[in-house]
């Protein structure tokens, strides 16, 4: 857990600056427009409160409004964060705050005039809402993606490591257990390439012992004797060959 928490906290950091890099950056866009074109923004913004006032009022709401529509019903937003895991949903509060805390600290402090700094803040939520939905749809996306890619590189590997090693310590165990049956007799004889069964029957080397060998070495090339000694335990079976050398026996 504590290993893939680093690079997890990184993918998450990695979007935490992108998102507010591009922030500062509408905000450095914004005030370069204004001060290029402040008489014309004065005069026209107040000429425009003066004579269309509730228009102007309605149509700002309106287009606020079909800001938010358009980002819950034609994007995968509400989906997503409805269906997103608690991290997620945290990193988009993260990222919501921030916006809004990017806002009061450094463009409210760059406008002059209460009405500009209307215009200012509406021209500004309006492009960081679409920025947030964007950002939030990509890291959802990519995190699932960045998740696959750690389970792939270090979470199964280790896991697989593990069983192996698992594996491996329960096939000594079954192995001193089933040579201390076959040294106390506990073993019968049996021929598996005579023996008929109903199922498929897989034989897994396991190890072999020099000093249990009752019968010279097949020739190289040649398919193992599956005839020797059957010692089981009632729920795993070994077989100890002629030439000395175990098997584990898998019956599907």
């Amino acid at each position: 857990m504590s290993d893939n928490f680093v690079p997890l906290l990184a993918f998450f950091i990695a979007f935490f600056i992108a998102f507010s890099l591009l922030e500062l950056m509408i905000i450095w866009i914004l005030n370069g427009l204004e001060k290029k074109h402040w008489a014309f923004v004065i005069d026209r913004l107040i000429r425009a409160k003066v004579h269309y006032g509730k228009a102007i009022g309605l149509i700002a709401t309106a287009g606020m409004a079909l800001v938010l529509l358009l980002i819950l019903f034609a994007t995968p937003f509400f989906s997503i964060f409805t269906a997103a895991t608690p991290i997620v949903k945290n990193f988009s509060l993260i990222l919501l705050l921030v916006m809004i805390l990017i806002y009061f600290t450094t463009t409210r402090k760059m406008t002059r005039m209460a009405l500009e700094k209307k215009v200012h803040g509406y021209i500004y939520f309006m492009i960081s809402l679409i920025l947030y939905a964007f950002i939030i749809i990509m890291a959802d996306q990519s995190y699932n993606s960045y998740k696959g890619y750690m389970n792939t590189t270090f979470t199964e590997p280790v896991v697989s490591n593990v069983e192996s090693a698992l594996d491996k310590k329960e096939e000594e165990r079954l192995h001193q257990q089933f040579r201390d049956y076959y040294l106390s007799g506990k073993c019968e004889d049996i021929d598996y390439t005579s023996l008929e069964s109903e199922g498929l029957l897989h034989f897994v080397f396991v190890t072999e012992d020099a000093d249990l060998v009752q019968s010279a070495p097949l020739p190289d090339g040649a398919p193992p004797a599956l005839k020797g000694k059957k010692c089981t335990d009632g729920e795993n079976t070994f077989l100890l060959t002629e030439q000395g050398r175990w098997y584990w026996v898998i019956t599907d």
